[in-house]
């Protein structure tokens, strides 16, 4: 679906283009529009997503000390500004069926988890299930580290 949204977004600033500088040819019209579209969202998305890109990069590099923080922050800073996730296909190109704001809260409760915090991990986890009931990756997460929380309790 995300993607039949964006060539009808992509059609209607086309019409649009078409209208306001008088282009008489309906392909370049098109054209114009996907570029300017493109342009638009690349730019939205280098200046919204940069605390959630810096937080990402890091998880990758296994830097989790530095990516938890960063996660919480874009989490907060997309929780201040909820339209800009809700309409990020528009805003941001992202078709993603995870908002920024669940992906943010799952990745910083794996990092912390990574490091050995645990329970900020799980609360992190149960704050995504609450904004986020039917995130299956959050269910999952919080499972698997409540089994290898009660295994570490059997064992001693």
């Amino acid at each position: 679906m995300g993607v039949a949204v964006q060539i009808v977004f992509v059609s209607l600033l086309a019409v649009i283009v078409a209208f306001a500088f008088g282009v008489r040819e309906p392909a370049l019209a098109f054209l114009i529009a996907a570029l300017a579209w493109s342009v638009f969202t690349r730019v939205l998305r280098l200046s919204l997503t940069s605390q959630f890109r810096r937080g990402i990069a890091r998880l990758r590099k296994g830097r989790f000390t530095e990516a938890a923080p960063l996660l919480e922050a874009s989490y907060a800073a997309f929780a201040r500004r909820p339209w800009i996730d809700r309409f990020r296909l528009v805003l941001l190109g992202n078709a993603s069926s995870m908002s920024y704001r669940e992906m943010a809260l799952c990745n910083a409760a794996f990092a912390y988890a990574q490091v050995g915090e645990g329970t900020r991990a799980i609360q992190l986890y149960e704050q995504t299930l609450r904004e986020f009931p039917s995130s299956s990756l959050a269910t999952s997460s919080l499972q698997m580290l409540r089994a290898g929380q009660s295994v570490g309790l059997r064992r001693t």
